[in-house]
Order: C-alpha cells, then structure tokens, then sequence
C-alpha cells in the first residue's frame, strides 16, 4: 500500500507497528508492506532453487543494461503504469518464467511430447546451444515472453 505522510519526510525506512516502510526512487513512492516470517515448504523451496539458478546464470553487463532500458521503456508507457517494473532482475524473472511456461528445451511451443525447461536446473550453455528465445531481449519481446516497447529492436546483447 501506498504511505502518506502528515508531515513530509523525506527519508524514513525501516520498521513500525508490523510493517516494514520503503521508498522506490524509480516510482517516486514511498509504500509499505506488512512483515511476515516465511514458512519452510517445499514450494517456497522450490522457488528459492530458482532463484539461486537464476542468479547463477549472471547475465552481461550489456544483457543488464538492455533489460533496465526495457523497463524504462515499459513503465513510461500509459498501459502498463498500473504494474512496473522496479528493476532488471524483475523484468528476467518475468522473461524465464514465461519462457518456461510456453517452451520447450528446445526452443519450440510446449507439446504432449517435449522436454519442460526446469529453471533449477537451466544453465547459460543449455539457452546459448538450444537458442532459447531468452537469449537476447529483442528475441524474448519477439517470442511474445515480455510486452513489445518501442525500439526494443535494438536489445540485442546475448545472455
């Protein structure tokens, strides 16, 4: 939820009364979020097995800077101001995600018959031989795994 303050502060973060108090620079908000201990099953194990794979997949430098670009794309369009992006590591989640949802391991639409991607398992070989469609940002918005930008044409540094 969105804070308002009576008095204008301009810096407070931290914890108060259960909750947890932030401020996005990018949105220009501050917002807080109620603070809850996260219990051990196997999903959150799961997702947190991604997340380590993820991070190990360490993206360039230039990859990085086309996905902050794609984000700003995308926030300063009218349709998409209701959920932005805050950062790159969230618009490459949204990607692989999608990715794993909609293709197979190599490459093609998922069928009866093809092999899933297993995001805990996926490294940078396996997207670089079987020329996933995350390997570049402009290869993803054209595979239909993130929303078309303008001049998304030219995100075309390699994972």
């Amino acid at each position: 939820m969105k804070v308002y303050y009576k008095n204008l502060i301009k810096a407070y973060s931290g914890e108060f009364d259960d909750l947890i108090y932030c401020y996005n620079p990018r949105l220009k908000c501050y917002y807080a979020r109620s603070h809850s201990p996260r219990r051990k099953t196997a999903q959150n194990q799961l997702y947190a097995d991604i997340a380590k794979n993820m991070k190990r997949l360490s993206p360039s430098p230039g990859y990085r800077q086309d996905l902050t670009n794609y984000i700003n794309a995308y926030n300063s369009m009218k349709e998409y101001r209701e959920h932005p992006l805050n950062n790159w590591y969230n618009a490459f989640t949204k990607l692989m995600w999608n990715m794993a949802k909609t293709y197979s391991l190599n490459g093609i639409p998922l069928t009866e018959n093809s092999t899933l991607i297993d995001l805990t398992t996926l490294t940078r070989e396996d997207i670089i031989e079987n020329n996933l469609s995350c390997r570049t940002v402009k290869q993803a918005i054209e595979a239909g795994l993130l929303p078309e930008v303008p001049g998304y044409e030219f995100y075309n540094n390699e994972i």
